[in-house]
């Protein structure tokens, strides 16, 4: 037994898999042989087969049940949409006065607005000098590289001018290579931001903290993540999180212009009911940090707190174990709650300003769980999808311009190559944290035999 365990290093460099997943998978197998031990002689006909009979039919009926309730899963999302055509239209809208007013969402500027510096000192007044006149063509470029997003930039690094100029030109690399200034002027956003905004992204910004700081949610435990790779294809994903993206700077620039133009921290609650090790995927997951790793680059340094709602005690003793991977400046902002979660929340947030679903008074049209404005999430319906994939494929003009076909790619490669940046990242309405060497990164040897 001892030497099963002792296989444990080796079995987690070759297959990739974490160190803490090799562990378990090594000690069910010591559980299963001990459970049903073989003879010493090696006989195949000995009463053990009998005895590891039920065990197999067991996880045969395991796998059978989860199969089933896949299916049963698809075929309820085959049904009519109809009723979830208002919920989360109006995500973006809710750190305004009324969130439900027919203005249209918030439009992102590509002109400079002047917004303040928030709380520099002298030393930081120095290196924001120094950035800018090493990024003068970066900002010459994209005029919103300014002051006050160079500075947000210079202190989500520490301080280190360096650093900081490496991360604006490859944010201003991403948005030339992905169109991000045209997303919301020549794009097709029924098709890229209307159509699925039920489901994905889902949450959505809604009232403001005790400090008046911007107050987003957002449901990651609905939305399986490696179903919905299933379901669409990766360029189309991308282009949905450019637009949200772009969505999530106007609105939070259309409220620091409200309040006096003066960007706060924000705070980030994200509900993970409903997570499950049916979603804990490698590859999911290595997808999802390339997903966020624009989201990283734009929305930097905008989180002040970020509170995990919700979790299951298997979300809390992982979190527990694997904190130490995050830097420190990121563990410092998290708080991994269950569900006794609410007298932390009033910390945060007026009872007032939180949704009647997670205990609070406020609702938005009658609705406790405010589904106009924090978009619930869920799996896809079949309807939907076939819908978008119709307005993917035929030709449609979208004010002065038309659309762009999409190209569908494959999926994008999760082998160790796109894996070598040093910090890969895990995303939020709205926002991100980075984490260093989270995902493992060797994959096993597919040479020819």
């Amino acid at each position: 037994m001892l030497g099963i365990l002792a296989m444990v290093p080796g079995v987690s460099f070759a297959m990739c898999l974490p160190p803490l997943v090799a562990l378990v998978l090594a000690a069910q197998l010591v559980w299963s042989r001990s459970r049903f031990p073989h003879h010493a002689d090696g006989s195949g006909n000995s009463g053990n087969v009998e005895k590891e009979r039920p065990h197999k039919f067991r996880r045969c009926s395991k796998r059978l049940f989860r199969l089933r309730k896949r299916r049963q899963i698809e075929e309820e999302c085959s049904e009519d949409a109809h009723d979830f055509s208002e919920h989360g239209r109006f995500k973006y809208c809710g750190l305004r006065q009324n969130p439900l007013e027919q203005t249209g969402p918030p439009q992102y500027s590509l002109e400079p607005l002047g917004l303040k510096h928030p709380g520099m000192n002298s030393d930081e007044e120095e290196r924001l000098a120094r950035l800018q006149q090493r990024v003068a063509d970066v900002t010459q470029a994209c005029p919103r590289f300014e002051a006050d997003r160079l500075l947000r930039i210079l202190r989500s690094v520490g301080g280190n001018v360096t650093e900081a100029e490496q991360k604006a030109r490859q944010a201003n690399k991403f948005r030339g290579d992905h169109d991000m200034d045209c997303a919301l002027s020549h794009w097709d956003l029924e098709a890229y931001e209307e159509c699925l905004q039920p489901w994905w992204p889902s949450g959505g910004f809604l009232g403001h903290g005790r400090d008046d700081q911007p107050v987003a949610y957002e449901r990651l435990g609905a939305c399986n993540w490696p179903r919905l790779c299933r379901q669409l294809p990766w360029d189309l994903i991308q282009k949905l999180d450019v637009v949200h993206i772009q969505r999530c700077l106007a609105a939070v620039d259309e409220d620091a212009l409200r309040r006096g133009g003066e960007h706060r921290g924000t705070l980030y609650i994200i509900d993970v009911q409903g997570f499950g090790w049916d979603q804990v995927q490698l590859t999911g997951a290595r997808l999802f940090a390339k997903l966020v790793q624009g989201r990283g680059m734009f929305l930097l340094d905008m989180a002040e707190h970020i509170l995990v709602i919700n979790a299951p005690p298997a979300f809390q003793r992982a979190w527990a174990m694997f904190k130490y991977l995050l830097d420190k400046g990121t563990t410092d902002k998290v708080q991994v709650l269950g569900t006794d979660y609410l007298p932390t929340l009033l910390k945060y947030i007026a009872e007032d300003e939180i949704p009647g679903c997670y205990g609070g008074r406020k609702c938005i049209d009658g609705d406790p769980e405010c589904r106009q404005v924090l978009a619930p999430g869920g799996p896809i319906p079949t309807n939907v999808r076939a819908r978008l994939q119709a307005m993917l494929t035929q030709p449609r003009a979208t004010g002065d311009a038309s659309r762009k076909p999409l190209a569908i790619q494959k999926e994008p490669s999760t082998s160790s190559c796109q894996s070598r940046r040093p910090n890969a990242a895990i995303g939020c309405f709205g926002g991100c944290f980075t984490t260093g060497r989270l995902l493992p990164t060797r994959r096993r040897s597919r040479g020819n035999a």
